[in-house]
Order: structure tokens, then sequence, then C-alpha cells
């Protein structure tokens, strides 16, 4: 069964877990667990207890393989950091090559 097609600009609502790893700057690298809150073909929303600094290059360890990405905003909520990233390529992000097994299209308000 093939990839059904997703729209460029769709996000999806997702509850799926990574292990993510990091470094920037001077810092030593640094490595947790990070929720995927939310999901579409340019980025994604993770839930880390760390804040990792914008710009910051980490590294998703995907099913498929790992991801490179950038991050492009943290901001903290009441249950830790909210890291919004941006991969390097598209096609080993989602769709193509990363599917959570739970994905839910997000409402448009």
């Amino acid at each position: 069964m093939g990839v059904p097609v997703v729209p460029p600009d769709e996000h999806f609502l997702c509850l799926d877990m990574l292990c993510v790893s990091w470094s920037s700057g001077t810092a030593r690298a640094s490595s947790e667990c990070a929720i995927v809150m939310e999901i579409w073909r340019s980025g994604a929303i993770l839930q880390t207890d760390a804040a990792i600094p914008k710009d910051a290059v980490l590294t998703l360890a995907a099913p498929a393989g790992p991801v490179h990405a950038k991050v492009s905003d943290c901001s903290q909520d009441d249950y830790g950091f909210l890291v919004e990233v941006v991969p390097e390529t598209s096609e080993q992000w989602f769709p193509d090559a990363y599917r959570p097994v739970h994905l839910m299209a997000k409402c448009s308000a």
C-alpha cells in the first residue's frame, strides 16, 4: 500500500516518541526522549523536558534512520518545552520516511 498524498501545508496532531540528541555552541552533547506533538511535511513540534536553543542542530532517531533538523523555536509551557524543528531534507521526513502510527488532521480555526 502506497503513502497517501498529504497536502504540503497540512498539520497533524500525533503522539509518538523519538530520542533526540543535540549540541550547541560550547555546550556538551545532550540527549533525551521527546514527544512528537504535531507534524507536517517541513517540520514538527516536540515536547521535551529540556530547553533546546534556537538554531541548534539535532538528530532525531526515527525508525527509518536518523533525521537531522534545526531548531526554529523553543518556548516553555506547563509541561516542559515546545521545540519546533525543521528537518534538513523532506525526503527523510513525513510522510515519506517517517510516519507516526497515530495521526489526526489538525483543524484550522
